[in-house]
């Protein structure tokens, strides 16, 4: 903050609300609970970046809706999520989200400690954990949003199932739709006659 030309209030959470239009929470999963039912109570808008936080808080949305509150779920990395939202209106009856992440983004996470993952051991890509993502969402909060914003999207009708794969030769983050993430949707076969 130093480096700004004047600093911002520090102000407490039911003063933020006072003073503004639209909250944008940016602190993490933990913080969420706390920050969407002030907003919504207040009929603040309110931009969630810790986008797992909403996974089974259908409520939070319907009422925001039925308020006019604003709700916004940045999309992330995710190239055509509005495609996907769209499709959503007809019958998705599944989803499965594959994801590389680079054994740095790993290394700290809750649940590779504790399941005593050995990623310096990983000569190839490895599926470390596969399933719901409301599960890889709880088990990698700081690198599971496109999961996330890819659940909402599809509806509470779709099932998403995810898989995380370490993989030792990606060096760095790499953004999504180059080819290490993929996404495949399946439909009922009459809607497409």
């Amino acid at each position: 903050m130093s480096s700004l030309k004047s600093s911002p209030p520090v102000v407490s959470i039911d003063r933020l609300l006072e003073m503004s239009d639209l909250v944008v929470e940016a602190a993490s999963q933990a913080a969420v609970p706390l920050i969407v039912p002030l907003c919504l109570a207040q009929q603040k808008s309110v931009v969630v970046l810790s986008v797992g936080a909403l996974l089974g808080k259908d409520a939070w949305l319907r009422q925001a809706a039925e308020q006019g509150s604003g709700f916004y779920v940045p999309t992330g990395a995710i190239v055509g999520l509005d495609a996907v939202k769209a499709a959503s209106l007809g019958i998705i009856h599944s989803a499965q989200l594959s994801s590389r992440k680079p054994i740095a983004a790993l290394r700290d996470a809750k649940f590779v400690l504790e399941k005593s993952i050995k990623l310096d051991e990983l000569t190839q890509d490895t599926v470390i954990l596969e399933g719901p993502a409301a599960e890889v969402c709880r088990a990698f909060p700081a690198t599971s949003n496109v999961a996330a914003a890819l659940r909402l999207a599809l509806g509470s009708s779709a099932k998403l199932h995810v898989k995380i794969l370490a993989s030792p030769t990606l060096k760095s983050p790499v953004p999504f739709g180059s080819g290490l993430s993929n996404i495949s949707i399946r439909r009922p076969a009459a809607e497409y006659v």
